[in-house]
């Protein structure tokens, strides 16, 4: 015999129901009063933005009380309806109208409004907001520049009658198409004045330089000369740790003096690469050959070759992951310790929890 079905649970009865029906209710009543999105809600009732959308849209807790906003019957919200709409349709009619007017630009409407310019220029050409009213002026697409365009295009912008995205919007092409024809990049042989683009300003005439093309070269020749670290030159000339390494190996103020960085890995380091060359024993010798012959990837034959150079005596992590140019140097050391039998014989590791070195076995076999 059977036992009889039970009832399905609903609601508050559900085992899986975390908000509450009386919780349903207010987010369905306080959406519906206008002046609020998913998201407040949501982080007003902690729950999931999505969970406010379906308690509204009637997709979850069809029983609970509360008015509900079922979706559209095209199958989504437009315009002010829209929950993230940041604009009502009598803004954006205002926003059309005062285009529409002449006299103003979309950097004047940007800020007014607190949207980015291709908010406005959406709701400009129609492609948002639809249904609201204004006169809307469509996007031209794929128009192409004739030469009496370019002219008028160079004619407007030196007189100052509006900014590149202005120009472009009129002739019915992008920002950056407006922008080439009045640096002279493209249709070179129409009429108009031409503003090529300034040079580019580097070293201490860059806007944002904070150091002079002598001090740049005064912390190089300081760094060549030894005795100084990166830390000591920064705290000195009052810039980033970055900017002074930067400015040793010449990625920045390149047209300042002094000696170049040091070629290769490692340049500017604090500890500098030990001499290729620095194999003159016969222990440092040995080792070379055997990490040579092992099938090693590059940065394990990287941080076992700095070891063998340093001899018996091995490395502090920090000299270590200097001198190899690895940062992962710890990770490399444990993967050859897990997986090779051989150097987990050959590879010593500090034994205190801070300082001591990393360091080959005295005995290769």
């Amino acid at each position: 015999m059977s036992s009889p079905t039970k009832a399905a649970a609903i609601g508050d009865d559900h085992p899986n129901a975390r908000v509450p029906t009386a919780t349903v209710a207010e987010i369905r009543r306080a959406y519906d009063a206008g002046g609020v999105s998913f998201a407040e809600l949501a982080r007003r009732h902690g729950v999931s933005e999505t969970a406010v959308s379906n308690y509204v849209r009637n997709r979850y807790r069809k029983r609970a009380p509360g008015p509900v906003r079922p979706r559209t019957a095209t199958g989504c919200m437009r315009g002010e309806e829209h929950p993230r709409s940041k604009l009502s349709n009598a803004a954006v009619a205002e926003i059309r109208r005062a285009y529409d007017a002449g006299g103003v630009s979309f950097d004047d409407l940007c800020r007014r409004f607190g949207m980015k310019r291709r908010a406005i220029g959406d709701i400009i050409a129609g492609d948002t907001h639809k249904d609201a009213p204004g006169p809307v002026r469509p996007r031209k697409r794929r128009a192409k520049l004739s030469p009496e365009t370019v002219a008028e295009i160079r004619r407007a912008y030196d007189a100052g009658e509006g900014s590149f995205s202005d120009l472009g919007w009129a002739a019915g092409v992008t920002e950056s198409s407006a922008c080439n024809a009045v640096r002279g990049r493209t249709h070179k042989g129409a009429p108009g004045k031409v503003h090529p683009a300034l040079p580019t300003m580097r070293g201490e005439h860059h806007p944002r330089a904070s150091l002079t093309n002598a001090a740049a070269a005064e912390i190089r020749h300081t760094f060549a000369a030894g005795g100084v670290t990166h830390s000591e030159l920064a705290r000195r000339y009052r810039v980033p740790r970055k900017t002074v390494a930067r400015v040793i190996a010449f990625e920045i103020y390149r047209d300042a003096g002094g000696p170049p960085a040091a070629a290769g890995p490692g340049r500017g380091r604090r500890f500098p690469r030990a001499d290729p060359a620095a194999f003159d024993t016969p222990w440092k010798r040995r080792w070379k050959r055997v990490i040579d012959r092992s099938e090693l990837t590059r940065g394990g034959r990287d941080v076992l070759t700095e070891l063998a150079k340093a001899g018996p005596g091995g490395l502090p992590g920090p000299m270590l992951r200097s001198v190899s140019g690895r940062p992962a140097w710890r990770k490399i050391l444990n993967g050859l310790v897990e997986g090779d039998a051989f150097w987990r014989s050959k590879v010593r590791f500090p034994t205190a929890t801070r300082g001591g070195t990393y360091a080959l076995a005295d005995a290769i076999y």
